[in-house]
């Protein structure tokens, strides 16, 4: 088990989904995050609802569009501002 508390573990997978072109599967997430395949969904879904451009390609392969995250226009956009 992780010994991360959740913050930090999702801000790592953040970073590591952000920092991977092609995206990361929730198995390799499971086995690089040191959680279950449960966390790590329910922390996939949190970011989604939190605004994060993630897209879910067959339920397997997450990737984040992190440039696009970091655009203050894209936030902008999403509060309707």
């Amino acid at each position: 088990m992780s010994e991360e508390t959740p913050l930090v573990r999702q801000w790592i997978m953040l970073r590591k989904l952000s920092a991977l072109h092609y995206g990361a599967t929730v198995k390799e997430m499971v086995d690089e995050m040191g959680v279950s395949e449960k966390t790590i969904r329910r922390d996939l879904e949190s970011f989604q609802r939190a605004g994060y451009p993630l897209s879910d390609h067959r339920g397997s392969l997450y990737v984040i569009g992190f440039a696009q995250a970091l655009d203050p226009e894209f936030w902008q956009a999403r509060r309707g501002a």
